[in-house]
């Protein structure tokens, strides 16, 4: 190759020299030496010209020729390369950060980092940075910019400029106005605000007491998820400046908004009479049900009425006040009212209710369930007053709405197994024996229940307080 370099040079630099010592001779060689040939001796100042052209050529060419064997033998210093990769690597609302591969060819001594609103860099930001990574500051919330970055070597050459990155700050505004369109059975809708700077949405969402948790990105400001029917779910939005090229999503977690959403709550179902009183009394103003509960429900709305369907009260209880557990851990709807009456039916209704943005949303209405607490005044006294010999006479408060009464007695224990008497539309019954055999000593407990008809189904009183009441028949003295 040196060779090659050599060689052009001196047929380059020959025939340059060739014409300019052509035109020299002509003028100052050939025409004093005619005159020579005259017979005259004449040493022109021409030819003491060329002379020292030729000299002066000679030296000229040899330490062209010297230079340029000597700048061969030289490597020269390549200029940095390409920086490649440019990968945006984090955010705030008013920086990026910005990483790349460093450059291997050449001597790169750093990096200038330029940045632009335009892909064309028009009146681009720089900064210089010895480091692989950087991250610009004082910029716009929500904005695209885009980046491209040169390396430098210690004499400040730069390389070719990266291909440009386009690169994202998060959105400064919170979400607001968050709420749920309607109610629906397998639906959930709702829609927020729009938040300046914010071109995409992240929706999160999960169902309450489940660990399976789902998103998805939108970029209008309303959505809407499948769900599954009388389900709670807890659903947040968070604004996002997503990336056109890179898919890079700038977003800070703090202006989210999220809340609770709902599908319509079910209908109760399957209602009974699971007690009523107190712990410590029957009469207290108190009856407790069961029944398939709403999954969704944030309380229950609750309609009682008397036997005479006159409604007595209407209340709306939130979930905490009117759902209690039992020591079996089953779950009753545990109603407090003074105006659930003693010695009478009443039917009860109960729907469950969401709070759809703060507002209340029923769901359907159970079916009615007629119901009465225990009779009050039960007593049981011998006929023939001091002995049993003809029998026990049950007497106990009347029950308005019963047809007729039905009357259980045990001997023994309190928790033993009951024999059914028999029915009376009275509200007093007596007997001698029981299960065939005479009355003899010992204890008996007894309990009654008012029957009540509607058309085919029949409803009874309550029977949680059996055993509460009973007598003792001794040779000599009874109660």
């Amino acid at each position: 190759m040196a060779d090659m370099i050599v060689s052009v040079c001196m047929v380059v630099f020959g025939r340059i020299f060739h014409a300019v010592a052509e035109k020299f001779v002509k003028k100052y060689v050939m025409l004093p030496t005619l005159r020579h040939m005259a017979g005259s001796r004449y040493i022109s100042k021409g030819e003491r010209k060329v002379k020292n052209i030729v000299k002066f050529s000679k030296v000229w060419m040899l330490t062209l020729l010297c230079a340029l064997f000597l700048g061969v033998g030289i490597k020269a210093e390549a200029a940095p390369g390409t920086v490649q990769k440019i990968e945006q690597t984090g955010h705030a609302t008013n920086a990026v950060e910005i990483t790349w591969p460093n450059v291997n060819v050449g001597n790169p001594a750093g990096y200038k980092v330029e940045w632009s609103e335009s892909t064309t860099f028009t009146n681009p930001t720089s900064e210089l940075t010895t480091s692989s990574s950087y991250i610009i500051k004082n910029l716009t919330p929500g904005k695209h910019y885009y980046v491209r970055v040169s390396a430098y070597d210690s004499a400040k050459t730069f390389g070719p400029a990266s291909a440009a990155c386009e690169v994202v700050t998060a959105p400064l505004g919170k979400v607001e106005n968050l709420k749920q369109k309607n109610l629906a059975s397998k639906k959930i809708s709702f829609s927020w605000k729009k938040v300046a700077g914010a071109d995409a949405y992240m929706i999160a969402y999960k169902k309450e007491n489940s660990s399976d948790s789902k998103s998805k990105t939108v970029t209008s400001t309303s959505s809407s998820i499948s769900a599954s029917t009388d389900s709670a779910y807890a659903i947040g939005v968070l604004p996002m400046t997503v990336s056109k090229t890179t898919d890079y999503e700038a977003y800070v977690t703090d202006n989210s908004a999220a809340m609770y959403m709902y599908t319509t709550p079910k209908k109760v179902t399957n209602l009974k009479l699971y007690d009523t009183g107190s712990s410590s009394s029957p009469t207290a103003a108190i009856a407790a049900f069961t029944g398939k509960m709403s999954n969704a429900a944030d309380g229950y709305e609750y309609e009682i009425y008397g036997y005479n369907n006159k409604r007595l009260a209407k209340k709306t209880v939130a979930y905490k006040n009117i759902i209690a557990k039992t020591t079996s851990g089953k779950l009753v709807f545990d109603i407090k009212n003074n105006k659930i009456k003693n010695n009478q039916f009443m039917k009860i209704r109960i729907r469950p209710y969401v709070l759809m943005n703060g507002k209340k949303k029923s769901g359907s209405w159970s079916d009615y369930l007629w119901f009465a607490k225990y009779p009050t005044k039960l007593d049981a006294k011998f006929v023939t007053p001091g002995t049993a010999r003809d029998g026990v006479l049950i007497s106990w408060s009347k029950v308005a709405g019963a047809k007729d009464y039905t009357v259980y007695v045990t001997r023994g224990s309190r928790y033993g197994k009951y024999t059914k008497l028999g029915n009376t539309s009275a509200t007093e019954y007596s007997f001698n024996s029981l299960g065939g055999s005479p009355l003899s000593n010992g204890d008996y407990y007894y309990y009654v229940v008012a029957n009540k008809k509607v058309g085919k189904k029949t409803y009874k009183s309550d029977t949680s307080w059996k055993g509460l009441n009973g007598f003792t028949i001794t040779t000599t003295w009874s109660y």
